[in-house]
């Protein structure tokens, strides 16, 4: 298993948490699917063959959301 610093210009990823990913709009939805707290779990092709990494997550911020213009 390898961390998300390793990814190279070339890897396709098939795949998200255990799910085939088929396209970019796949892997949006997945991504999104997936708590924010999760680590993401990325299937990887290189050089013909499959390989694991793990895109570590950062907890949410915290941060305090301003209101928008309508609401002020």
């Amino acid at each position: 298993v390898q961390k998300a610093e390793d990814i190279i210009i070339g890897d396709v990823i098939v795949g998200l948490n255990g799910t085939p990913v088929t396209g970019s709009s796949s892997f949006s939805d997945l991504v999104e699917l997936t708590p924010a707290d999760k680590d993401l779990e990325l299937e990887v092709l290189r050089q013909g063959k499959r390989i694991k990494v793990i895109l570590k997550v950062p907890p949410p911020s915290r941060k305090a959301i301003p209101p928008s213009r309508s609401e002020a």
